[in-house]
């Protein structure tokens, strides 16, 4: 769903319930600003992530999208062949995969990189975000 059309339902939502209330509910956007600001904070941290990780010889970057976490990284943890212990961590970011567009227009093709290709992998077993590898390329 489009975060304007949840804040719209949402701020309907609250008129109703200010009404059952006699008032005494506070009404408005109560989302606010904030899915939006997290949104763009996470699409620079991707895109200097990328760069980074490109700068450093990588081609194939993995990384968790459509976040949940109210930190930057989600890890998992389990059992080896071996039984012993291991973790992965994916660097996570609140963002959808259409706007990897926004990101390389903005961001990455100005500095003569770009994400050609992204390939979802799985939903990740904590249900906190989706795996998904980043196909980088020179523009």
């Amino acid at each position: 769903m489009d975060l304007n059309v949840a804040k719209k339902i949402t701020s309907e939502l609250s008129k109703a319930v200010a009404k059952a209330n006699n008032g005494n509910t506070p009404t408005g956007d109560l989302i606010g600003d904030s899915p939006d600001k997290r949104r763009k904070d996470d699409m620079l941290g991707l895109a200097k992530y990328v760069k980074q990780q490109y700068d450093n010889g990588k081609k194939q970057i993995e990384v968790a999208l459509f976040s949940r976490n109210s930190v930057p990284r989600i890890i998992i943890s389990g059992v080896g062949p071996k039984n012993d212990m291991i973790s992965i961590k994916y660097n996570a970011y609140a963002i959808r995969h259409w706007d990897i567009e926004s990101i390389n227009a903005n961001m990455l093709i100005p500095a003569g990189i770009r994400i050609s290709k992204i390939e979802p992998c799985e939903v990740l077993p904590s249900k906190t975000g989706v795996r998904f590898v980043l196909y980088v390329d020179s523009v």
